[in-house]
């Protein structure tokens, strides 16, 4: 899986991609418990099962989230706000 500003590409064999567009800026894409998260900017979230197919959440912050990684069971997004750092 790899992501550039308005989609999101997907493979099954790492030769052909196909493009999933999305609306919001992204900046990083994790996968755990059978669920993709992508993460951005905006305070954008996206949650997906299938990769083809994304949801975008309602985070409540505008910030720009740099990384999300899947961890212990739990995604973690961290990113920045004017003024301070940010985790969920």
């Amino acid at each position: 899986m790899a992501f550039s500003r308005g989609s999101i590409y997907v493979s099954e064999n790492e030769t052909v991609w196909k493009a999933v567009p999305v609306s919001l800026p992204l900046r990083s894409v994790a996968y755990g418990n059978g669920k993709y998260v992508a993460v951005g900017e905006s305070g954008a979230v996206l949650i997906s099962s299938d990769a083809d197919t994304w949801n975008p959440q309602f985070t409540g912050h505008n910030a720009v989230f740099n990384e999300v990684i899947f961890a212990k069971g739990l995604f973690f997004a961290v990113g920045g706000v004017e003024g301070g750092g940010l985790i969920l």
